[in-house]
């Protein structure tokens, strides 16, 4: 079967559909197909956002833009020894970090369930070795905290005590890291409750293709989180979090050269079909963004 005719089947059986989710289903497999400005239409008539198109740069023609190099502190924990163990955290980091050294070389360090201190030297360790020429991920899958009372988020590392803040990681920790790192670009994704705390808005604007060199000539300070002030699921795509899976299977499936906003308009949708929670991308507060995004450049199939 021909995928012309895989498209024209998959569009007959959700054309006449009232469901936004139905048409959604269509881009999400189709987002350049025969039917996308009519399902894209359709999905605007009904009052609801359609995913963005997911379409990259061929790294022939991104190749005279300096990119620079590209390093990732990747942290995943399960096994915490005061509070409730995670599913799928350690699983979703070790992905994570494979995908992003083999596929897009990455200098990885991996911390599998990390102490505060761990943390804390890993993040000094970039602050002294990053330079203007380079971008850094920061990728922390584990519990989140929101302290109601001062409205501050906080990572709790495998020595994190319930009771007890000494051992926790709070947004300013994060903030100063990434305000105080020498790298143009940095992005730190959080798969944690209560993420959106790191956020300055909901999201940034999202930009053309022509704007790529543009991006990379400017400081980016993003975060992309796997939800809002709310609680996340450590379940949901498999041996993943579904925002892990979501972002696993956009990394894969990126063929060129693609940035951060592109990625979280195709990906924000599928999250929240999947799960009861809204993920979030945007500038960190108060840490230097001068406009700039983080982009992927794929060099290894």
């Amino acid at each position: 079967i021909s995928a012309a005719a895989i498209d024209l089947a998959f569009w007959d059986s959700v054309k006449g559909s009232s469901n936004p989710a139905d048409l959604q289903a269509y881009l999400q497999r189709f987002p350049n197909g025969s039917f996308a400005v009519l399902a894209r239409a359709r999905i605007k008539e009904m009052g609801e956002v359609a995913p963005g198109r997911f379409t990259p740069v061929p790294l022939a023609e991104a190749g005279s833009v300096p990119f620079g190099e590209y390093h990732a502190l990747v942290i995943g924990i399960n096994n915490y020894r005061a509070i409730p163990k995670l599913r799928t955290a350690i699983t979703d980091a070790t992905v994570v970090a494979g995908l992003l050294e083999k596929a897009y070389g990455f200098k990885v360090r991996l911390l599998i369930d990390a102490t505060r201190g761990q943390a804390l030297d890993a993040f000094d360790d970039f602050r002294r070795e990053l330079t203007e020429k380079d971008n850094l991920l920061i990728y922390y899958a584990g519990h989140g905290y929101l302290e109601s009372e001062s409205d501050r988020g906080f990572w709790l590392p495998v020595d994190a005590d319930a009771n007890r803040r000494a051992n926790w990681l709070s947004n300013s920790d994060i903030s100063d890291l990434v305000r105080a790192t020498r790298a143009k670009h940095v992005l730190v994704v959080a798969d944690s409750c209560y993420a959106g705390t790191l956020t300055r808005s909901v999201s940034v604007q999202m930009t053309g293709l022509e704007d790529m060199a543009r991006l990379a000539q400017k400081r980016s300070r993003t975060v992309l989180t796997s939800g809002g002030l709310e609680p996340v699921a450590d379940t949901g795509g498999g041996q993943h979090s579904i925002f892990a899976k979501v972002f696993i299977d956009l990394l894969m499936a990126n063929t060129g050269v693609i940035d951060m906003s592109q990625m979280f308009s195709a990906m924000r949708r599928q999250v929240i079909l999947g799960a009861q929670q809204t993920p979030q991308y945007s500038d960190m507060r108060q840490t230097g963004h001068e406009g700039g995004d983080f982009i992927f450049v794929r060099k290894n199939r």
